[in-house]
Protein backbone atom coordinates (compact mmCIF):
# COMPACT_ATOMS: atom_id res chain seq x y z
CA UNK A 1 0.00 0.00 0.00
CA UNK A 2 1.42 3.37 -0.97
CA UNK A 3 0.57 6.04 1.59
CA UNK A 4 0.99 9.73 0.83
CA UNK A 5 2.00 11.62 3.98
CA UNK A 6 1.70 15.38 4.27
CA UNK A 7 3.05 17.12 7.37
CA UNK A 8 1.36 20.46 8.06
CA UNK A 9 1.93 23.23 10.58
CA UNK A 10 -0.70 25.68 11.74
CA UNK A 11 -1.08 26.45 15.44
CA UNK A 12 -0.12 22.79 15.97
CA UNK A 13 1.50 20.16 13.80
CA UNK A 14 -0.63 17.55 12.11
CA UNK A 15 -0.25 14.87 9.48
CA UNK A 16 -2.73 14.04 6.75
CA UNK A 17 -2.36 10.55 5.30
CA UNK A 18 -4.04 9.18 2.21
CA UNK A 19 -3.63 5.88 0.43
CA UNK A 20 -2.31 6.58 -3.07
CA UNK A 21 -5.50 5.46 -4.81
CA UNK A 22 -7.76 7.27 -2.34
CA UNK A 23 -9.01 4.07 -0.71
CA UNK A 24 -8.13 5.12 2.86
CA UNK A 25 -7.27 8.28 4.77
CA UNK A 26 -6.45 9.48 8.26
CA UNK A 27 -5.33 12.52 10.27
CA UNK A 28 -2.90 12.73 13.20
CA UNK A 29 -2.94 15.78 15.50
CA UNK A 30 0.30 16.32 17.41
CA UNK A 31 -0.05 18.34 20.57
CA UNK A 32 0.05 17.45 24.25
CA UNK A 33 -2.02 14.35 23.46
CA UNK A 34 -1.18 13.02 19.97
CA UNK A 35 -4.46 11.80 18.48
CA UNK A 36 -5.32 9.69 15.46
CA UNK A 37 -8.68 10.67 14.04
CA UNK A 38 -10.85 10.22 10.98
CA UNK A 39 -9.39 6.85 10.00
CA UNK A 40 -11.54 5.90 7.05
CA UNK A 41 -11.56 3.20 4.38
CA UNK A 42 -13.96 3.33 1.43
CA UNK A 43 -16.72 0.79 1.93
CA UNK A 44 -15.90 -1.16 -1.24
CA UNK A 45 -12.21 -1.42 -0.20
CA UNK A 46 -12.73 -2.75 3.34
CA UNK A 47 -11.53 -6.08 4.72
CA UNK A 48 -8.24 -5.89 2.79
CA UNK A 49 -6.00 -4.74 5.64
CA UNK A 50 -5.93 -1.09 4.57
CA UNK A 51 -7.04 0.26 7.96
CA UNK A 52 -4.50 -1.89 9.78
CA UNK A 53 -1.67 -0.65 7.57
CA UNK A 54 -2.84 2.96 7.86
CA UNK A 55 -3.02 2.67 11.66
CA UNK A 56 0.49 1.18 11.78
CA UNK A 57 1.84 4.05 9.65
CA UNK A 58 0.18 6.56 11.99
CA UNK A 59 1.79 4.92 14.99
CA UNK A 60 5.21 4.97 13.28
CA UNK A 61 4.88 8.71 12.55
CA UNK A 62 3.81 9.53 16.10
CA UNK A 63 6.71 7.53 17.52
CA UNK A 64 9.16 9.20 15.09
CA UNK A 65 7.97 12.59 16.41
CA UNK A 66 9.15 11.50 19.87
CA UNK A 67 5.85 10.63 21.56
CA UNK A 68 5.56 7.65 23.90
CA UNK A 69 1.95 6.83 23.00
CA UNK A 70 -1.06 7.81 20.94
CA UNK A 71 -4.77 8.43 21.54
CA UNK A 72 -7.85 7.84 19.44
CA UNK A 73 -11.59 7.69 20.00
CA UNK A 74 -14.64 5.92 18.66
CA UNK A 75 -18.36 5.95 19.30
CA UNK A 76 -19.13 3.84 22.35
CA UNK A 77 -21.53 1.57 20.46
CA UNK A 78 -19.22 1.11 17.46
CA UNK A 79 -17.54 -2.16 16.48
CA UNK A 80 -14.38 -0.05 16.16
CA UNK A 81 -13.82 -0.07 19.92
CA UNK A 82 -13.18 -3.82 19.87
CA UNK A 83 -11.14 -3.55 16.65
CA UNK A 84 -8.85 -0.96 18.24
CA UNK A 85 -8.52 -3.10 21.35
CA UNK A 86 -7.30 -5.98 19.19
CA UNK A 87 -4.68 -3.57 17.82
CA UNK A 88 -3.32 -2.93 21.34
CA UNK A 89 -5.35 0.09 22.44
CA UNK A 90 -6.83 0.31 25.95
CA UNK A 91 -10.00 2.11 26.97
CA UNK A 92 -9.26 5.18 29.08
CA UNK A 93 -12.36 7.39 29.14
CA UNK A 94 -15.96 7.67 28.11
CA UNK A 95 -16.75 11.26 27.13
CA UNK A 96 -15.50 13.77 24.63
CA UNK A 97 -16.21 17.49 24.28
CA UNK A 98 -16.70 18.56 20.68
CA UNK A 99 -17.68 22.11 19.85
CA UNK A 100 -19.12 22.59 23.32
CA UNK A 101 -21.20 19.41 23.27
CA UNK A 102 -20.57 16.19 25.15
CA UNK A 103 -20.46 13.19 22.84
CA UNK A 104 -20.58 9.60 24.08
CA UNK A 105 -17.29 8.28 22.80
CA UNK A 106 -14.62 5.97 24.08
CA UNK A 107 -11.07 7.25 24.35
CA UNK A 108 -8.41 4.63 23.75
CA UNK A 109 -4.63 4.82 24.25
CA UNK A 110 -1.68 2.76 23.06
CA UNK A 111 1.85 2.96 24.38
CA UNK A 112 4.32 2.92 21.51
Amino acid sequence: MNIIVQKCQISITFYKLMEKDGKASCTIWLDEFPTICDLYVNERDRRQGLATRMLKKCEELVKAEGYQGVWLYADDDSWLVEWYRRKGYERTGETLQLFGQTVTSVWLYKEL
